[in-house]
């Protein structure tokens, strides 16, 4: 089945960056872009309308929060990278997400300052299958479901089984043909990465090699949902 047919076009991503610069009346239709071309855009627009950040002796902390513009600045900045490489560090450990903006209303907003707002999620990719891990407690939205796991402790995963796009660096869902993850940087076990079709940006590593132990215990989506009804709870506040 060819994968290009049915990417989420890039031309999203673009013009959720435009609308905070451009007339609503017009944007540009790109219906297969590549990744390089997307980055490249990106670093135009963000030149355009804010003074870029440059460290003076051209390094940058990776141990410290990352601005948006130091994000945009590693990624054009990516030399076209292995994809053999690059898929087998993404799969060898857990992909944790740490700096991480979201599109909030047209711009980039630091996820930490958004209130009722978590993003943070942990991943596991083994090639044919990408797995969300969630945690008990990850964020208390006042659902009968969250309740539940909160008071259960129960942590679970979503498996998702997907393909590799090369020409975009992209994880596509083989069900639905949407873009679960698309790869703007990669060094060693560094990625920048974006999630959610251009709604979510994070800065992931796969330091966590210890993929056992973040599995361990750990219920399918599918029990968790089981256990859930079992326990009588409102089925329609299932997340």
């Amino acid at each position: 089945m060819p994968v290009e047919k049915y990417l989420v076009s890039n031309n999203f991503i673009i013009k959720v960056l435009v609308t905070n610069f451009v007339s609503r009346k017009f944007y540009v239709n790109i219906k297969r872009i590549t990744m390089k071309k997307t980055i490249l855009l990106f670093a135009s627009i963000i030149c355009f309308v804010s003074c870029f950040k440059e460290n003076d002796d051209n390094k940058i902390d990776l141990n410290q929060h990352l601005d948006i513009e130091t994000l945009m600045e590693m990624a054009t900045s990516q030399e076209d990278f292995n994809d053999d490489e690059m898929l087998e560090s993404l799969s060898s450990g857990v992909i944790s997400m740490g700096t991480t903006y979201l599109n909030h209303k047209g711009e980039w907003r630091a996820a930490h300052n958004l209130i009722g707002v978590n993003p943070y999620r942990q991943y596991i990719y083994d090639g044919k299958t990408l797995k969300c891990l969630y945690d008990e407690g990850d964020f208390d939205d006042g659902s009968d479901w969250m309740r539940f796991l909160i008071s259960t402790k129960i942590k679970y995963y979503k498996e998702t089984e997907c393909v590799y796009d090369s020409e975009n660096n992209s994880l596509i869902d083989v069900a639905d043909n949407s873009v679960l993850m698309q790869i703007l940087y990669y060094e060693e076990d560094k990625f920048i990465v974006m999630f959610d079709s251009g709604e979510v940006l994070s800065y992931c590593n796969t330091n966590n090699k210890n993929i056992d132990d973040a599995m361990a215990d750990r219920l399918t989506y599918e029990e968790a949902v089981n256990m859930y009804k079992e326990a009588g709870y409102d089925e329609s506040q299932i997340k």
